[in-house]
């Protein structure tokens, strides 16, 4: 998947975001999100409704406030998320609460691929995303609404997780088309006839012309709240004025809606006390009775073990999927015409490059790439145990090595880069470049043409000599 992303102009950090979102979305076992949604999302780069390199900007000024507008210009959902999802971290820590809405995004996937994130981070995360007109309004025939989910994470003690990720509607339309397709009978409620009929009455049911919303009253309430935090406040139209993800022309812009928050645990209490908390409560609704042959669970575990077993047995594909892969792989990973695209495509499969520097050549492996990173201490013939610098083109591309690139300590440094001067920075997450320590060495290369290749490819560089150890 990255090679066909890079292969389409994508940044290795995009298309890493791109496919490991996918990938894990489809491990815990939610398929109607995952990797089969890989087809589609080629269809909107190479038909320009999604852009590879969009002019994503924020809004207005941020002077001091905990919520932000990001226009993602056009990106896939799924690197507009991440961007914004990130961001809205970066605002609690510094606020205690972080909001940011996105406006001119693309489908993002599942809502859970970025609380989780959150989650990984130490926050409570939330998130929520407009989509087509799918569901109609309570005691309605008509869509008018998105199926407009709603996701909730957040870690208690050890691998104690909530996540909560769910449509508004009683059941997504990916659902429907497979019952259908299968001849298995709609449940009632489900969703109406174009005359308002219960689509699963009769012998075979009628012709679905609308979702129905979750718990009647209850689930119309929440897709309107959905539908005011993304596309209201954003300033995009309203879900029915949005394009079909499916069936719409590929090559004009969908316009849909995002919202993130994330919370600070430490802003309200000590963490490990609301962690010891969350543990227990979850502890107290696994270990209620249930009915005969039922089991009691809290939202996030069925996913947890859906994604040991296919982290063991692999993800499953019905033919047309596999066979569109294969179709996917058949066409070769980058164009001719651009000269760093090869690069990128080396990069993503875990290669290595020899790279000029300052003062001698350099061994250059993604830093977030744990086979590029051992196929450097192979190269060196160096024990793993030591960390690799690493060099980046401007001081924004260290958030995407996960360093904070507002940190007071940086402003002096900065004042001083490009230069052959290397600093220690705090990562929030150890990186396989980091040797597992939670620091990294990083410069701003004064080696003009370096940092132009690092601004192309999108992301720093190990930069370790190319000489071997010892």
């Amino acid at each position: 998947m990255r090679a066909a992303l890079l292969r389409r102009g994508l940044s290795a950090e995009h298309a890493g975001w791109v496919a490991e979102g996918l990938l894990e979305t489809s491990l815990r076992g939610v398929d109607t999100h995952g990797v089969r949604l890989f087809p589609t999302y080629l269809s909107e780069l190479d038909g320009g409704r999604s852009r590879a390199r969009p002019d994503m900007r924020w809004i207005g000024e941020e002077a001091g406030r905990a919520a932000r507008l990001l226009d993602a210009g056009g990106a896939l959902g799924l690197v507009a998320g991440r961007t914004a999802a990130a961001e809205a971290v970066r605002l609690a820590r510094a606020h205690g609460v972080g909001s940011v809405a996105v406006r001119n995004s693309n489908h993002f996937g599942a809502a859970s691929v970025y609380t989780l994130a959150m989650a990984r981070e130490g926050f409570l995360g939330l998130s929520f995303t407009n989509s087509d007109a799918l569901v109609a309004p309570f005691h309605g025939m008509r869509p008018i609404f998105g199926t407009n989910p709603i996701s909730m994470a957040v870690r208690g003690e050890g691998e104690d997780l909530f996540c909560a990720d769910f449509a508004t509607s009683q059941v997504s339309y990916s659902k429907v088309k497979h019952h259908r397709a299968h001849g298995i009978p709609l449940q009632a409620g489900w969703a109406v006839t174009a005359e308002g009929r219960d689509a699963a009455a009769g012998e075979e049911g009628g012709e679905v012309a609308a979702l129905q919303p979750l718990g009647n009253h209850k689930g119309h309430c929440l897709g309107m709240m959905v539908e005011i935090l993304c596309a209201l406040l954003a300033g995009m139209p309203f879900d029915h004025e949005l394009s079909h993800l499916y069936v719409a022309p590929f090559d004009a812009p969908r316009q849909v809606a995002h919202h993130f928050l994330a919370f600070d645990l430490a802003a309200f209490q000590d963490p490990a006390f609301f962690r010891a908390s969350l543990s227990r409560l979850l502890r107290l609704v696994r270990e209620q009775p249930a009915v005969e042959g039922e089991q009691v669970i809290v939202p996030g575990d069925l996913e947890s073990a859906e994604t040991a077993r296919r982290k063991a047995e692999g993800i499953p594909l019905t033919d047309e999927e596999a066979a569109a892969f294969e179709r996917i792989a058949a066409v070769p990973v980058w164009h001719p015409g651009d000269p760093v695209e090869p690069l990128r495509v080396v990069l993503a499969r875990g290669g290595v490059l020899a790279i000029p520097t300052e003062s001698s050549y350099g061994l250059a492996a993604d830093p977030r790439n744990p086979e590029g990173v051992e196929a450097v201490y192979r190269i060196k013939g160096r024990e793993g145990e030591k960390a690799l610098p690493v060099v980046v083109a401007d001081r924004g591309q260290l958030a995407g090595l996960g360093i904070d690139p507002g940190l007071p300590l940086l402003e002096p440094v900065v004042a001083c880069w490009p230069a052959p001067l290397t600093v220690v920075l705090p990562l929030r997450q150890p990186l396989p470049a980091s040797a597992g320590a939670p620091a990294l060495a990083v410069r701003i290369p004064a080696h003009e043409g370096l940092r132009a290749l690092l601004a192309d490819l999108g992301h720093g560089l190990t930069a370790t000599s190319a000489n071997r150890s010892g």
